[in-house]
């Protein structure tokens, strides 16, 4: 693993391509972004998420194709809500677990089930 002062040197990068040649700006600030902003695209994508999963029900329940898309919305689901309660556990200081894995396994199969019951052994 390299120093701190070898990762800083690496990380920066000039700003001329985003239009301040004078100034160093670092690359993980520019992409990467805080537990809290995180939170809450991850709350955002989920209730949009499951909102039209829920709005598109018969839709996603009428042929199998569509079953399986229910399954891989769902599986999307579990992911965004791990991400939300990942980021809530690390803003409030709490070690992240295996409840969190569980506990969005439980939504996410709920969610699927109320779409069709083989949605829940595809995603």
């Amino acid at each position: 693993m390299l120093p701190h002062s070898q990762i800083s040197q690496k990380t920066h990068c000039s700003t001329q391509r985003f239009g301040c040649p004078d100034k160093k700006v670092s690359f993980l600030k520019i992409m990467a972004s805080g537990a809290g902003s995180s939170m809450l695209y991850s709350f955002l994508l989920f209730t949009v998420i499951l909102s039209l999963q829920e709005m598109y029900r018969s839709k996603l329940a009428s042929t199998e194709l569509f079953t399986i898309l229910g399954g891989f919305i769902s599986s999307l689901l579990f992911l965004v809500l791990l991400t939300l309660i990942g980021n809530y556990q690390e803003t409030c200081g709490v070690k992240t677990g295996w409840g969190a894995v569980i506990i969005a396994e439980a939504v996410a199969l709920i969610a699927a089930g109320t779409v069709h019951r083989v949605c829940i052994t595809t995603w």
